[in-house]
């Protein structure tokens, strides 16, 4: 019994031995994405179809009005002050950034909610595509 054992322990360390190695590796070209977010505050009384509520940007930087700072208007190119969530992935979309999540946090104050739209571009080791 014991040399069945030891020629079968043998055999199992042979056949490990040579088995082919595979080393792990990464796909150069996997895809790579940047990642900004969108934020709209809004008051709940207000009727839906009002420009009223403003619109902020953040590339990772913190949040900024979108249109207004020196970086979002680099980042993004020449932007105007869009006041509208549609209007703003609209004009997002063009620039070849997708919408991949929203979100409604209440703001903490009375009939006031913030609105989250979390985007996301393809992107390469040289910048986006």
């Amino acid at each position: 019994m014991k040399h069945f054992f030891l020629a079968t322990l043998t055999l199992l360390l042979f056949l490990s031995a040579t088995a082919p190695s595979q080393a792990q590796t990464t796909n150069a070209n996997a895809a790579r994405y940047e990642y900004c977010e969108l934020l709209k505050t809004d008051f709940l009384t207000t009727p839906r179809k009002t420009k009223g509520s403003d619109i902020f940007v953040d590339f990772g930087f913190g949040y900024e009005k979108l249109g207004e700072s020196d970086f979002a208007k680099r980042e993004v190119g020449k932007m105007e002050v869009l006041s509208t969530p549609l209007s703003t992935l609209n004009y997002m979309g063009k620039l070849g950034w997708e919408l991949v999540q929203v979100y409604s946090l209440p703001n903490g104050q009375k009939n006031q909610q913030s609105t989250h739209m979390l985007l996301r571009r393809l992107t390469t080791a040289s910048g986006p595509k």
